[in-house]
This record gives structure tokens, sequence and C-alpha cells, in this order.
């Protein structure tokens, strides 16, 4: 009867290890905010010409995911950057021109994760996938000619799917909470423009 029982003692001890990932599977969802940092090379053209260029500010998103297990997961993100603003003054054109040009830029992410567990209560993960974005530029331009102003309006809107990659930290505080920070960089089809985003946030496992 002893032998029997530490048998069966034996195999419990020896099962909770497999059972233990179950708990570091399943869906989580949460939200972040922080610096968006953007960098387009139109917008800096500009910039170096004279204009007031504005490409810094608060980005945010609100994001699901789900963890297979505590190294891989895939995550799903609605994502608003800080959107640019440029206006050019009439003292640095001939004829005189005054504009202003604002963009709006958010998209959709679609991303995997890989994780590596630095502690029970810590996780550094990388993650690397699509970005499908719009951006929308509305423009109000006034021209003097001959000492009358004329003002013309216009909107452009561009959608396409890019990438984006970033790395960061988890800390558990709690039984299903966690808090994060990360640095993302979001790219366009556009050459050497992107936009970078830190931010911090909470989630929720279910």
């Amino acid at each position: 009867m002893k032998k029997t029982c530490s048998l069966f003692a034996l195999l419990a001890a020896l099962s909770f290890p497999f059972n233990a990932p179950a708990q570091e599977s399943g869906f989580y969802a949460g939200g972040s905010a922080g610096w968006s940092m953007n960098d387009f090379l139109e917008l800096e053209a500009l910039k170096n010409a004279g204009a007031n260029l504005d490409d810094s500010g608060l980005g945010w998103k609100l994001f699901t995911g789900y963890n297979f297990n505590k190294y891989l997961g895939i995550e799903v993100a609605y994502v608003d950057l800080y959107d640019p603003t440029v206006k050019v003054g009439a003292a640095i054109n001939n004829p005189p021109v005054a504009a202003e040009i604002k963009a709006e830029i958010d998209g959709f992410t679609f991303v995997g994760i890989g994780r590596w567990p630095a502690t029970e209560q810590l996780d550094i993960f990388a993650r690397i996938g699509g970005f499908y974005y719009r951006a929308k530029a509305d423009s109000n331009v006034e021209v003097l000619v001959q000492n009358r102003i004329f003002r013309a309006k216009g909107s452009t809107t561009d959608n396409d799917i890019s990438y984006v990659f970033g790395f960061g930290a988890e800390y558990e505080i709690g039984e299903n909470l966690a808090l994060r920070a990360e640095w993302e960089r979001y790219s366009y089809k556009e050459e050497d423009s992107n936009t970078d985003l830190f931010s911090a946030g909470i989630l929720y496992e279910f």
C-alpha cells in the first residue's frame, strides 16, 4: 500500500511541470500610450526649406493577443500615431505663400511575438509583422498675387501595407495583470519614412 501511494505521489509530482504551461497560454488585451516620433523625407525637405515642422507627440494603441505558450504568441492592434503638422510662412516665399499641412496616421498591425522569460515575473519579447495604415493629409494654402489673397484646400489619403518590428518587456503585477514597456518602428512605403513609438501600458490576461 505504501509503495502504491508513493507511486501516485511520484506521478503527480512529475506531471505538474507539464500542466504549468497551460496557465501561461491564453488570450489577453490592453492598451499603451507614449511618445511618437515621425520621420518623413518630404516633411524634412520642407523643414530644411524654412517651414515649421511639428512631428513628435502622443501616440497610443489598443491591442489583443493570444499566447500559445510562454515563448510564442500573436497580437493584433489598432494604432493611432502622432499627427505631424507643417506650417510655411509667407516671408520665405516669392510670390508670398502661406500653407499648413496636417497629416493623420493610424492603422492595424498583425504581428508574431517571441518571448524569453527572464524571471518568473519578467518577460523580454520581440515582435515583427505587418502594418496596414491610412495616411491622410489636409492642406490649406494662401497665395498673395497682386495684393489679392487666393485660398485653396486639398486632401489626399493613402492606404497601404508595410511592416512593423520592435522589442520590449512585460512585468507581472498580479495574477492577471502585467505592465508593458516597448519600442516599435512602423514603416511606410516611402523610402526611409517611418515612425518610432516608445510606449508603456497595461494588459489583462483572461
